[in-house]
């Protein structure tokens, strides 16, 4: 079961980090959540991750006004062949996007 985890920080509110993706999360609730950080797993025994599942996570994020950071593709390539994570990069439909969120450091 994949998890999900909520981390207050003095000046980041929240953040979900969804690191190995292992499963379509459907909608999610994304209130009050500054950043979402996601990636795919590595490693010798890596699961494969759907790209659809990224981009529903992205959307959802967009939509709630928030940071989206995607980390890496892992052990597994958007062609389906397994190779070093550092050949499979970082690119999510043709582009790195890994954006950070606005810190308010006056409050």
């Amino acid at each position: 079961m994949t998890k999900v985890h909520y981390v207050s920080l003095k000046y980041l509110k929240k953040y979900v980090q969804e690191r190995p993706l292992l499963e379509d999360l459907g909608e999610m609730n994304l209130s009050d959540i500054d950043w979402v950080i996601v990636g795919e797993e590595s490693g010798p025994k890596a699961r494969p991750m759907q790209p659809s599942w990224v981009t529903n996570i992205m959307k959802q994020v967009e939509e709630a006004g928030s940071a989206f950071f995607f980390k890496q593709r892992g052990s597994w390539g958007s062609d389906g062949i397994k190779r070093n994570k550092h050949k499979n990069g970082k690119l999510l439909n043709g582009k790195i996007i890994q954006q950070i969120p606005k810190f308010n450091l006056a409050s």
